[in-house]
């Protein structure tokens, strides 16, 4: 890989099919792929950039909800804060009334909706939310209640390694694979539940497969691998990196594969390991892009690893100088390129010599 770009004084970016968007203390520009202004925006200080997508730029400063089209503002809503935007139909709760609208960005019409409740959104054959200890299905068409999944008392109740006692809750959606979505809890444990109906399918705790030697402790289950899962919805497999481990799941045969490696080895010949939240790394194909950070300013570095070969393949230290990073915020990778940006606010592009094989 080569460098190619950077951009200081950055607080946040996200790559589009439609462009890079960056977003900074003096700048907030849609970006082609040579880096030319599409357009910009005024400077938002007080305001946090909360989605992006086919132009479309939403921002709240948590009085103010502003969504931007092309640069022009098109809606300024006073006490709406965004939840969720799919193919131009936003969700927008008001903060007085805690009620949640529909709001047609074509159209610049308001509907209400019979959802009472927020939590984390996902979109997909229905709209579902997941609370702590709920999750609620709601029709796409007038979004009325479908079903509700709730976790039974005390059952998925679970004490850490230091001896504290947890409720079991829903930690995220993972996503849908053949009409199963699937959630982990904050134990680690996974649910997979019918999309159509709300019917507990399967609940899996335990690999089927794991190095020699390794010890369990029923205690912990399995609480930092459950929250670092992605669908690869093109293979039917769960999967995740954390720490010196890699761990998958054939959601084609869930109660029998769920397996975890110790990739120690490869680690220790590139000196460096995966320590970020899943969902500041990134992936496509068989390759996960991931980082070892401080959380502060200090040394830190990029890394690839490839979950076909199960090896680390690359990092940033073959870059020199130019791959040791202050701390990393966030990872992504986009069309041959690898964005880096770190904890001391530049954005680090770098551009591979070939694509991957």
């Amino acid at each position: 890989m080569k460098k190619i770009r950077e951009f200081n004084q950055i607080s946040f970016f996200k790559n589009e099919p439609s462009g890079l968007f960056i977003q900074g203390r003096e700048i907030n520009s849609f970006l082609n792929d040579d880096f030319d202004e599409i357009f910009t925006l005024p400077t938002l200080l007080d305001y946090q950039v909360v989605d992006c997508r086919d132009y479309y730029l939403i921002t709240t400063n948590f009085e103010y909800t502003k969504i931007y089209r092309e640069g022009d503002e098109v809606l300024k809503l006073y006490n709406y804060g965004y939840l969720l935007n799919h193919e131009n139909v936003f969700l927008l709760e008001n903060y007085e009334t805690n009620v949640i609208q529909l709001f047609d960005i074509k159209s610049n019409i308001f509907s209400p909706t019979y959802i009472k409740k927020w939590g984390q959104p996902f979109w997909g054959t229905s709209l579902f939310i997941k609370e702590k200890k709920v999750l609620v299905s709601y029709s796409l068409t007038d979004f009325s209640p479908l079903w509700q999944y709730e976790l039974p008392e005390s059952l998925y109740n679970w004490t850490d390694g230091g001896g504290y006692a947890h409720k079991g809750e829903i930690e995220r959606i993972i996503g849908i694979y053949e009409e199963i979505l699937w959630v982990s809890l904050n134990s680690g444990r996974l649910l997979g539940i019918n999309a159509g109906t709300g019917v507990l399918l399967y609940n899996i705790s335990q690999p089927n497969q794991y190095p020699e030697g390794y010890v369990f402790r029923e205690e912990t289950k399995y609480l930092w691998y459950g929250r670092h899962w992605q669908l690869d919805s093109q293979k039917g497999i769960l999967f995740g990196l954390t720490s010196c481990y890699y761990f998958e799941l054939d959601l084609n045969k869930p109660n029998e594969t769920f397996a975890l490696y110790d990739i120690s080895a490869t680690c220790e010949q590139h000196r460096i390991k995966a320590n970020m939240p899943v969902l500041e790394w990134s992936w496509q194909g068989d390759e996960i892009f991931f980082g070892e950070t401080d959380f502060g300013k200090g040394a830190s570095y990029a890394g690839i690893f490839n979950r076909q070969i199960r090896q680390i393949t690359w990092t940033s230290r073959e870059l020199g100088e130019e791959g040791v990073f202050k701390g990393i915020n966030k990872i992504e990778y986009q069309a041959n390129r690898l964005y880096v940006l770190d904890r001391a606010g530049t954005l680090h592009i770098f551009e591979r010599d070939s694509p991957a094989g």
